[in-house]
């Protein structure tokens, strides 16, 4: 496990399964999350996953000024996608990530 980085899982507030990485110090980049999927656990990670990610307004709260309230480090919460199992946005059923839902044919040739 690299240094400082932890995995746990847990469940949002609907009841969803949720992977969680947190790094101690630092912010977490897109690159290395998708690094650590890869190769953390010998590839017990590997999957697809979607990341809500908040840039709304109400992310910019606060004064703006580095005031030290802020925690140290970071943390991600993905979401583990499956083909024919239900989006956590909509509940819909997801496609097969490798076949076009509309015709069946493959994606890859």
């Amino acid at each position: 496990m690299a240094r400082g980085i932890a995995f746990e899982s847990d469940k949002d507030a609907f009841g969803n399964w949720i992977l969680l990485i947190r790094k101690n110090r630092g912010k977490l980049t897109l690159r290395e999350i998708e690094e650590l999927l890869l190769y953390e656990g010998g590839g017990k990670y590997q999957g697809q996953y979607a990341i809500f990610i908040n840039a709304s307004e109400s992310a910019c709260g606060g004064s703006g000024w580095d005031d030290g309230s802020e925690p140290k480090g970071d943390v991600a919460e993905l979401y583990e996608l499956h083909a024919g199992e239900g989006c956590p946005v909509c509940g819909k059923l997801l496609p097969d990530k490798d076949y076009c839902p509309h015709c069946g044919g493959s994606l890859h040739e």
